[in-house]
């Protein structure tokens, strides 16, 4: 009956957004339709003080003219940034309503490519018409700021991706910060829509003389909320990467970053964890957005009150977005990417054999031990795997180890417990855009001891309910952990 009851309220609320997606364009449906093609532009925004994000969805058309989408987010979470499309709905002021999936024709699909190599990185510090230039944000601290996050990457994708600064003939920096301008515009909020966003940086890189083949990355620093009432967003990015209709851009694009000065000051003076500094804010807020750039979606928390790994079939079970504190895609650290992201970003390769650095278990693996060594050490000192892939009916789960070493060094009181043990993260089979769920194997639920500690300890073993696989942590140190898996179905 519990069940039952369950999933007529599921249904009844389906039901009812549908529902009222469909009354809002009923009430538009005396305009003409008319179809429009062009190029999907994907943004988020963040605030990284409740942990909440915004996906907008746009369309780039010639001219840079870029119009919001407005769907049912059925039909919307289909779309991929990058994809040209045709779509038929009814325009109205700046928003293109779209009522059926029908109604979105994919002319041409965008594959992702990895963030391999260098990229070439602007730091544009932007004014607006109405606000004053913050002045703890200058050319020095930017700078100081990129390599730093340069840093990151570095360590992260083992020297795969860095940043570099296009007009630095010497090769030593690792962004070229353009000084302070003031725009025309006033300033807005960063819920603003795409549309709006987007004309500020391509304003700004014509004020500045800067070329749209110049670089692949742009970092757009800005007041935005110093004279307005906005909401809590600190930053905004794009989702990948922002390609103009038909094209203007080079083949691969550009990726934007927005981040608010007086947003990341409120973090600062609210003393919001792990941002106990200006230059400590900028350094994670940047990165986390450089992920979204790169094609990632955020690393959220899976917890279940009665069921330590999920589905649980009587809905006890929750998503938390942001709420993985062990990815820098998650929110308020600095730690690395997770093993699921960089094997997704191309920095890690995997396979059924031992030649990967992470391995596959399949079929031919009933019962294994298995070496893991730390993700943030370089790939020369492993002596066994950085990570495990493990099936499930519907994705699979990744097994990691972290150790206190670099970027995943942390004092919080909590963080030495997941150097001793494995970290598992759920993904399921969506193919274009990678979120991960890092599963609370403590049993507590949503709960502030059970979050900051999901790993699964020295001598604890867990049981998929969905497959009987049987995941064991046998011993652990600083250098490897020993786990031993045991396939179900």
């Amino acid at each position: 009956m519990l069940k039952r009851n369950i999933s007529i309220f599921i249904l009844l609320i389906t039901l009812l957004i549908g529902l009222s997606f469909s009354t809002a364009f009923a009430r538009i449906s005396q305009e003409k339709e008319i179809t429009l093609k062009g190029n999907v532009l994907i943004t988020l925004t963040n605030n990284f003080q409740n942990s909440q994000n915004t996906k907008n969805y746009s369309l780039i058309m010639p001219k840079n003219e870029n119009i919001a989408l407005s769907a049912d987010s059925s039909i919307l979470e289909k779309l991929q940034s990058g994809d040209t499309v045709q779509i038929k709905g009814i325009k109205k002021n700046k928003t293109f309503f779209i009522n059926k999936k029908t109604d979105i024709k994919t002319i041409s699909s965008h594959e992702r490519t990895a963030p391999i190599g260098g990229q070439g990185t602007a730091v544009l510090l932007v004014n607006f018409s109405d606000t004053v230039a913050p002045t703890n944000i200058d050319d020095s601290f930017m700078l100081t700021t990129m390599d730093t996050v340069n840093s990151y990457y570095k360590s992260n994708s083992y020297f795969a991706t860095w940043l570099y600064s296009v007009n630095d003939i010497f090769g030593t920096s690792s962004a070229d910060v353009y000084p302070w301008i003031t725009l025309d515009e006033e300033s807005m909020c960063l819920e603003s829509d795409s549309s709006a966003l987007t004309s500020l940086v391509l304003d700004a890189m014509i004020k500045h003389n800067i070329g749209l083949n110049k670089y692949s990355r742009i970092v757009f620093i800005a007041p935005f909320s110093q004279n307005k009432t906005c909401g809590d967003t600190v930053s905004a990015s794009t989702l990948d990467k922002y390609w103009a209709y038909p094209s203007a851009l080079p083949d691969n694009g550009m990726s934007f970053i927005w981040v608010d000065t007086e947003g990341v000051d409120k973090l600062v003076t609210a003393g919001t964890e792990n941002f106990t500094s200006s230059f400590e804010a900028y350094n994670q807020i940047i990165s986390h957005e450089f992920g979204h750039n790169f094609g990632l979606d955020n690393a959220n928390l899976y917890s279940c009150s009665n069921l330590a790994i999920f589905p649980n079939p009587y809905g006890s079970c929750e998503s938390k977005d942001n709420l993985d504190l062990y990815s820098v895609m998650g929110s308020k650290n600095f730690w690395h990417y997770n093993i699921a992201e960089k094997v997704a970003l191309g920095w890690l390769t995997e396979s059924t054999g031992t030649d990967a650095s992470v391995h596959i278990v399949n079929e031919n693996d009933k019962s294994f031990e298995y070496i893991l060594n730390p993700i943030s050490t370089d790939l020369d000192f492993d002596t066994g795997f950085k990570g495990l892939k493990i099936p499930r009916k519907d994705g699979y789960i990744y097994l990691e180890k972290r150790a206190p070493i670099g970027f995943d060094s942390d004092d919080r009181d909590y963080s030495d417990s997941v150097y001793y043990g494995v970290l598992l993260h759920y993904v399921d089979y969506k193919p274009r855009t990678l979120t991960t769920e890092i599963l609370n194997v403590n049993n507590d639920g949503i709960n502030e001891s059970s979050y900051m500690q999901p790993a699964l300890y020295i001598g604890d073993s867990i049981t998929d309910p969905q497959t009987g696989t049987i995941i064991s942590v046998l011993s652990s140190n600083d250098n490897e952990t020993v786990v031993k898996v045991t396939l179900g179905q």
